[in-house]
């Protein structure tokens, strides 16, 4: 009878995990298979590539056109810089995606590798000083393909030959990293959260550190729970980033965000020390009385955005574009 009770609970906590929100999808449901779906591989990879956190990425690390650097920020001042930016934007044009599914021996428990191939045009509207010594209002696009990786976690929770593609129950995520391939002038190796109640994550890989999904409650394994927020939590934030520009980094933090809302709030660098030819620095949220929080207007499910880009990345305009980017994912109930 437990084990009854389990399969059904996770039966339904799968349906309910991937219908809840999509529009042009029906979903998966107990009497038909998802389209193009034959198997238990390939159902795992619809659903990785469904799972709400996977799916919130594009809304977290992109943006609908350029913005002011906290999205709500007066101009910023004029510089000596080759361009003085008004505001700045990672537009994505396109996303390639790959899923590669391995079950562990035993045959209980399946991990989901999610690959994308992000490409867009990075765009900065600014002042560009011009020959009659005045300043022209420009737009800067500069083209950027970053690669980013996450792992899903599935757990096996029935033997169904006839219902196959609910045999599989995803039960935990990584955190999702990106970053440009070339050239790679800054890197996040460090993030710690401070949540309300005191607790503390602290994470240095990425790929390595599972959060699961405590409302299904049928899997205790990797590090930690994912944090559920009531809207209007504050979460402390502090990054450590690897860079090999002299030139502070521009590091933000992203959260709440959705099709409809985006929020970007530069996070302050308090520290910094030369290692050979490296910068490493440490980046904080807010001032040192306030913390920024980490709000969700509505109930869903989030990342806590970490983007780290070359100060030349917007403040050049001949120079590359360079990114570093990691989300941790959360929920709002």
């Amino acid at each position: 009878m437990r084990k009854s009770f389990a399969v059904a609970w996770g039966l339904v906590a799968l349906v309910g995990l991937f219908v809840a929100g999509c529009k042009n999808d029906p979903g998966p449901s107990t009497d038909q298979a998802p389209a193009g779906v034959t198997n238990e591989q390939q159902a795992m990879a619809y659903f990785a590539q469904n799972d709400e956190f996977v799916a919130n990425t594009p809304e977290t690390f992109g943006d609908a056109s350029e913005a002011a650097p906290d999205y709500s920020s007066s101009v910023l001042q004029k510089t000596d810089e080759a361009i003085s930016p008004l505001r700045w934007g990672r537009i994505i044009t396109q996303i390639t995606k790959t899923v590669t599914t391995t079950v562990e021996p035993g045959d209980t428990i399946a991990i989901a590798k999610v690959e994308n191939d992000i490409v867009g045009k990075f765009k900065i509207r600014g002042f560009k000083p011009n020959t009659t010594g005045g300043n022209d209002t420009v737009t800067v696009e500069k083209p950027f393909n970053d690669k980013s990786l996450r792992y899903i976690v599935f757990k096996r929770i029935a033997r169904n030959t006839d219902r196959y593609w609910l045999n599989w129950v995803p039960v935990a995520t990584s955190l999702v990293h990106g970053e440009t391939l070339d050239p790679v002038n800054v890197t996040i190796t460090k993030a710690e959260l401070t949540l309300p109640s005191g607790k503390v994550i602290t994470i240095d890989d990425p790929d390595k550190y599972f959060l699961r999904y405590r409302w299904l409650r049928i899997w205790n394994g990797g590090n930690e729970e994912v944090p559920e927020l009531l809207a209007g939590d504050p979460v402390k934030l502090k990054v450590t980033v690897e860079s090999a520009k002299k030139d502070t980094d521009l590091v933000a933090l992203r959260y709440g965000c959705t099709v409809q809302m985006r929020n970007r709030r530069l996070m302050r660098c308090v520290s910094e020390t030369q290692v050979g030819d490296k910068y490493v620095r440490e980046y904080v949220t807010g001032t040192p009385a306030l913390a920024a929080p980490v709000v969700g207007v509505y109930r869903g499910h989030f990342h806590i955005g970490i983007d780290a880009i070359t100060k030349e990345t917007v403040y050049d305009d001949a120079a590359p574009y360079s990114s570093s980017w990691w989300g941790v994912p959360y929920r709002v109930f």
